[in-house]
């Protein structure tokens, strides 16, 4: 069938995996593809189309109030694959961790391990914060080296801790 004015089609969110509606509209193009391989195709020649609409909208992570530049990016960057890229996802949340004890405590030297023990025993952190960000450190490690796949489950946990901690270091105080 050919390409209409306006061509309505159902999709996965890249964001959550659950059912969306894509609403496009023709670049002067006559796209001459079925339901199936549409998507295909655009993938390859987005200049096509322009999007119109998305329903329901993809909704953006958000970071806590307060944080350093490179710490909100690397938050933001894990919450949006914590269902697309759980491994990823996981990853970056360990990091997230690690760059915001270089700024709270930047006399704490050495590995995250030790900079974690050392940012609770100087009273960055308390010690169950120390707790939770070994949690987050040991499941971004596993979700990076593990022979197994992080699972989307186990990334959303590491998105609660993780933003937990960084609220108490940089949200409360500011």
């Amino acid at each position: 069938p050919a390409f209409r004015k306006e061509n309505h089609s159902f999709v996965n969110c890249g964001v959550c995996g659950r059912a969306a509606t894509w609403v496009v509209h023709p670049r002067g193009v006559n796209v001459t593809q079925d339901g199936f391989t549409l998507s295909a195709h655009l993938l390859k020649h987005p200049d096509e189309v322009r999007e119109l609409a998305f329903y329901p909208p993809p909704k953006t992570p958000d970071a806590p109030d307060h944080l350093p530049a490179n710490v909100k990016s690397y938050f933001l960057e894990a919450a949006a694959n914590v269902k697309t890229g759980p491994n990823a996802a996981g990853a970056m949340f360990r990091k997230s961790i690690d760059v915001a004890l270089k700024h709270v405590a930047p006399e704490a030297k050495g590995n995250l391990i030790s900079r974690i023990d050392q940012a609770a025993k100087i009273g960055k952190i308390t010690s169950d914060l120390a707790e939770w960000a070994h949690h987050v450190r040991l499941q971004g490690n596993d979700a990076a080296h593990d022979e197994d796949p992080f699972t989307s489950e186990e990334a959303e946990v590491l998105h609660r801790f993780t933003e937990l901690v960084l609220m108490y270091l940089f949200t409360l105080p500011g």
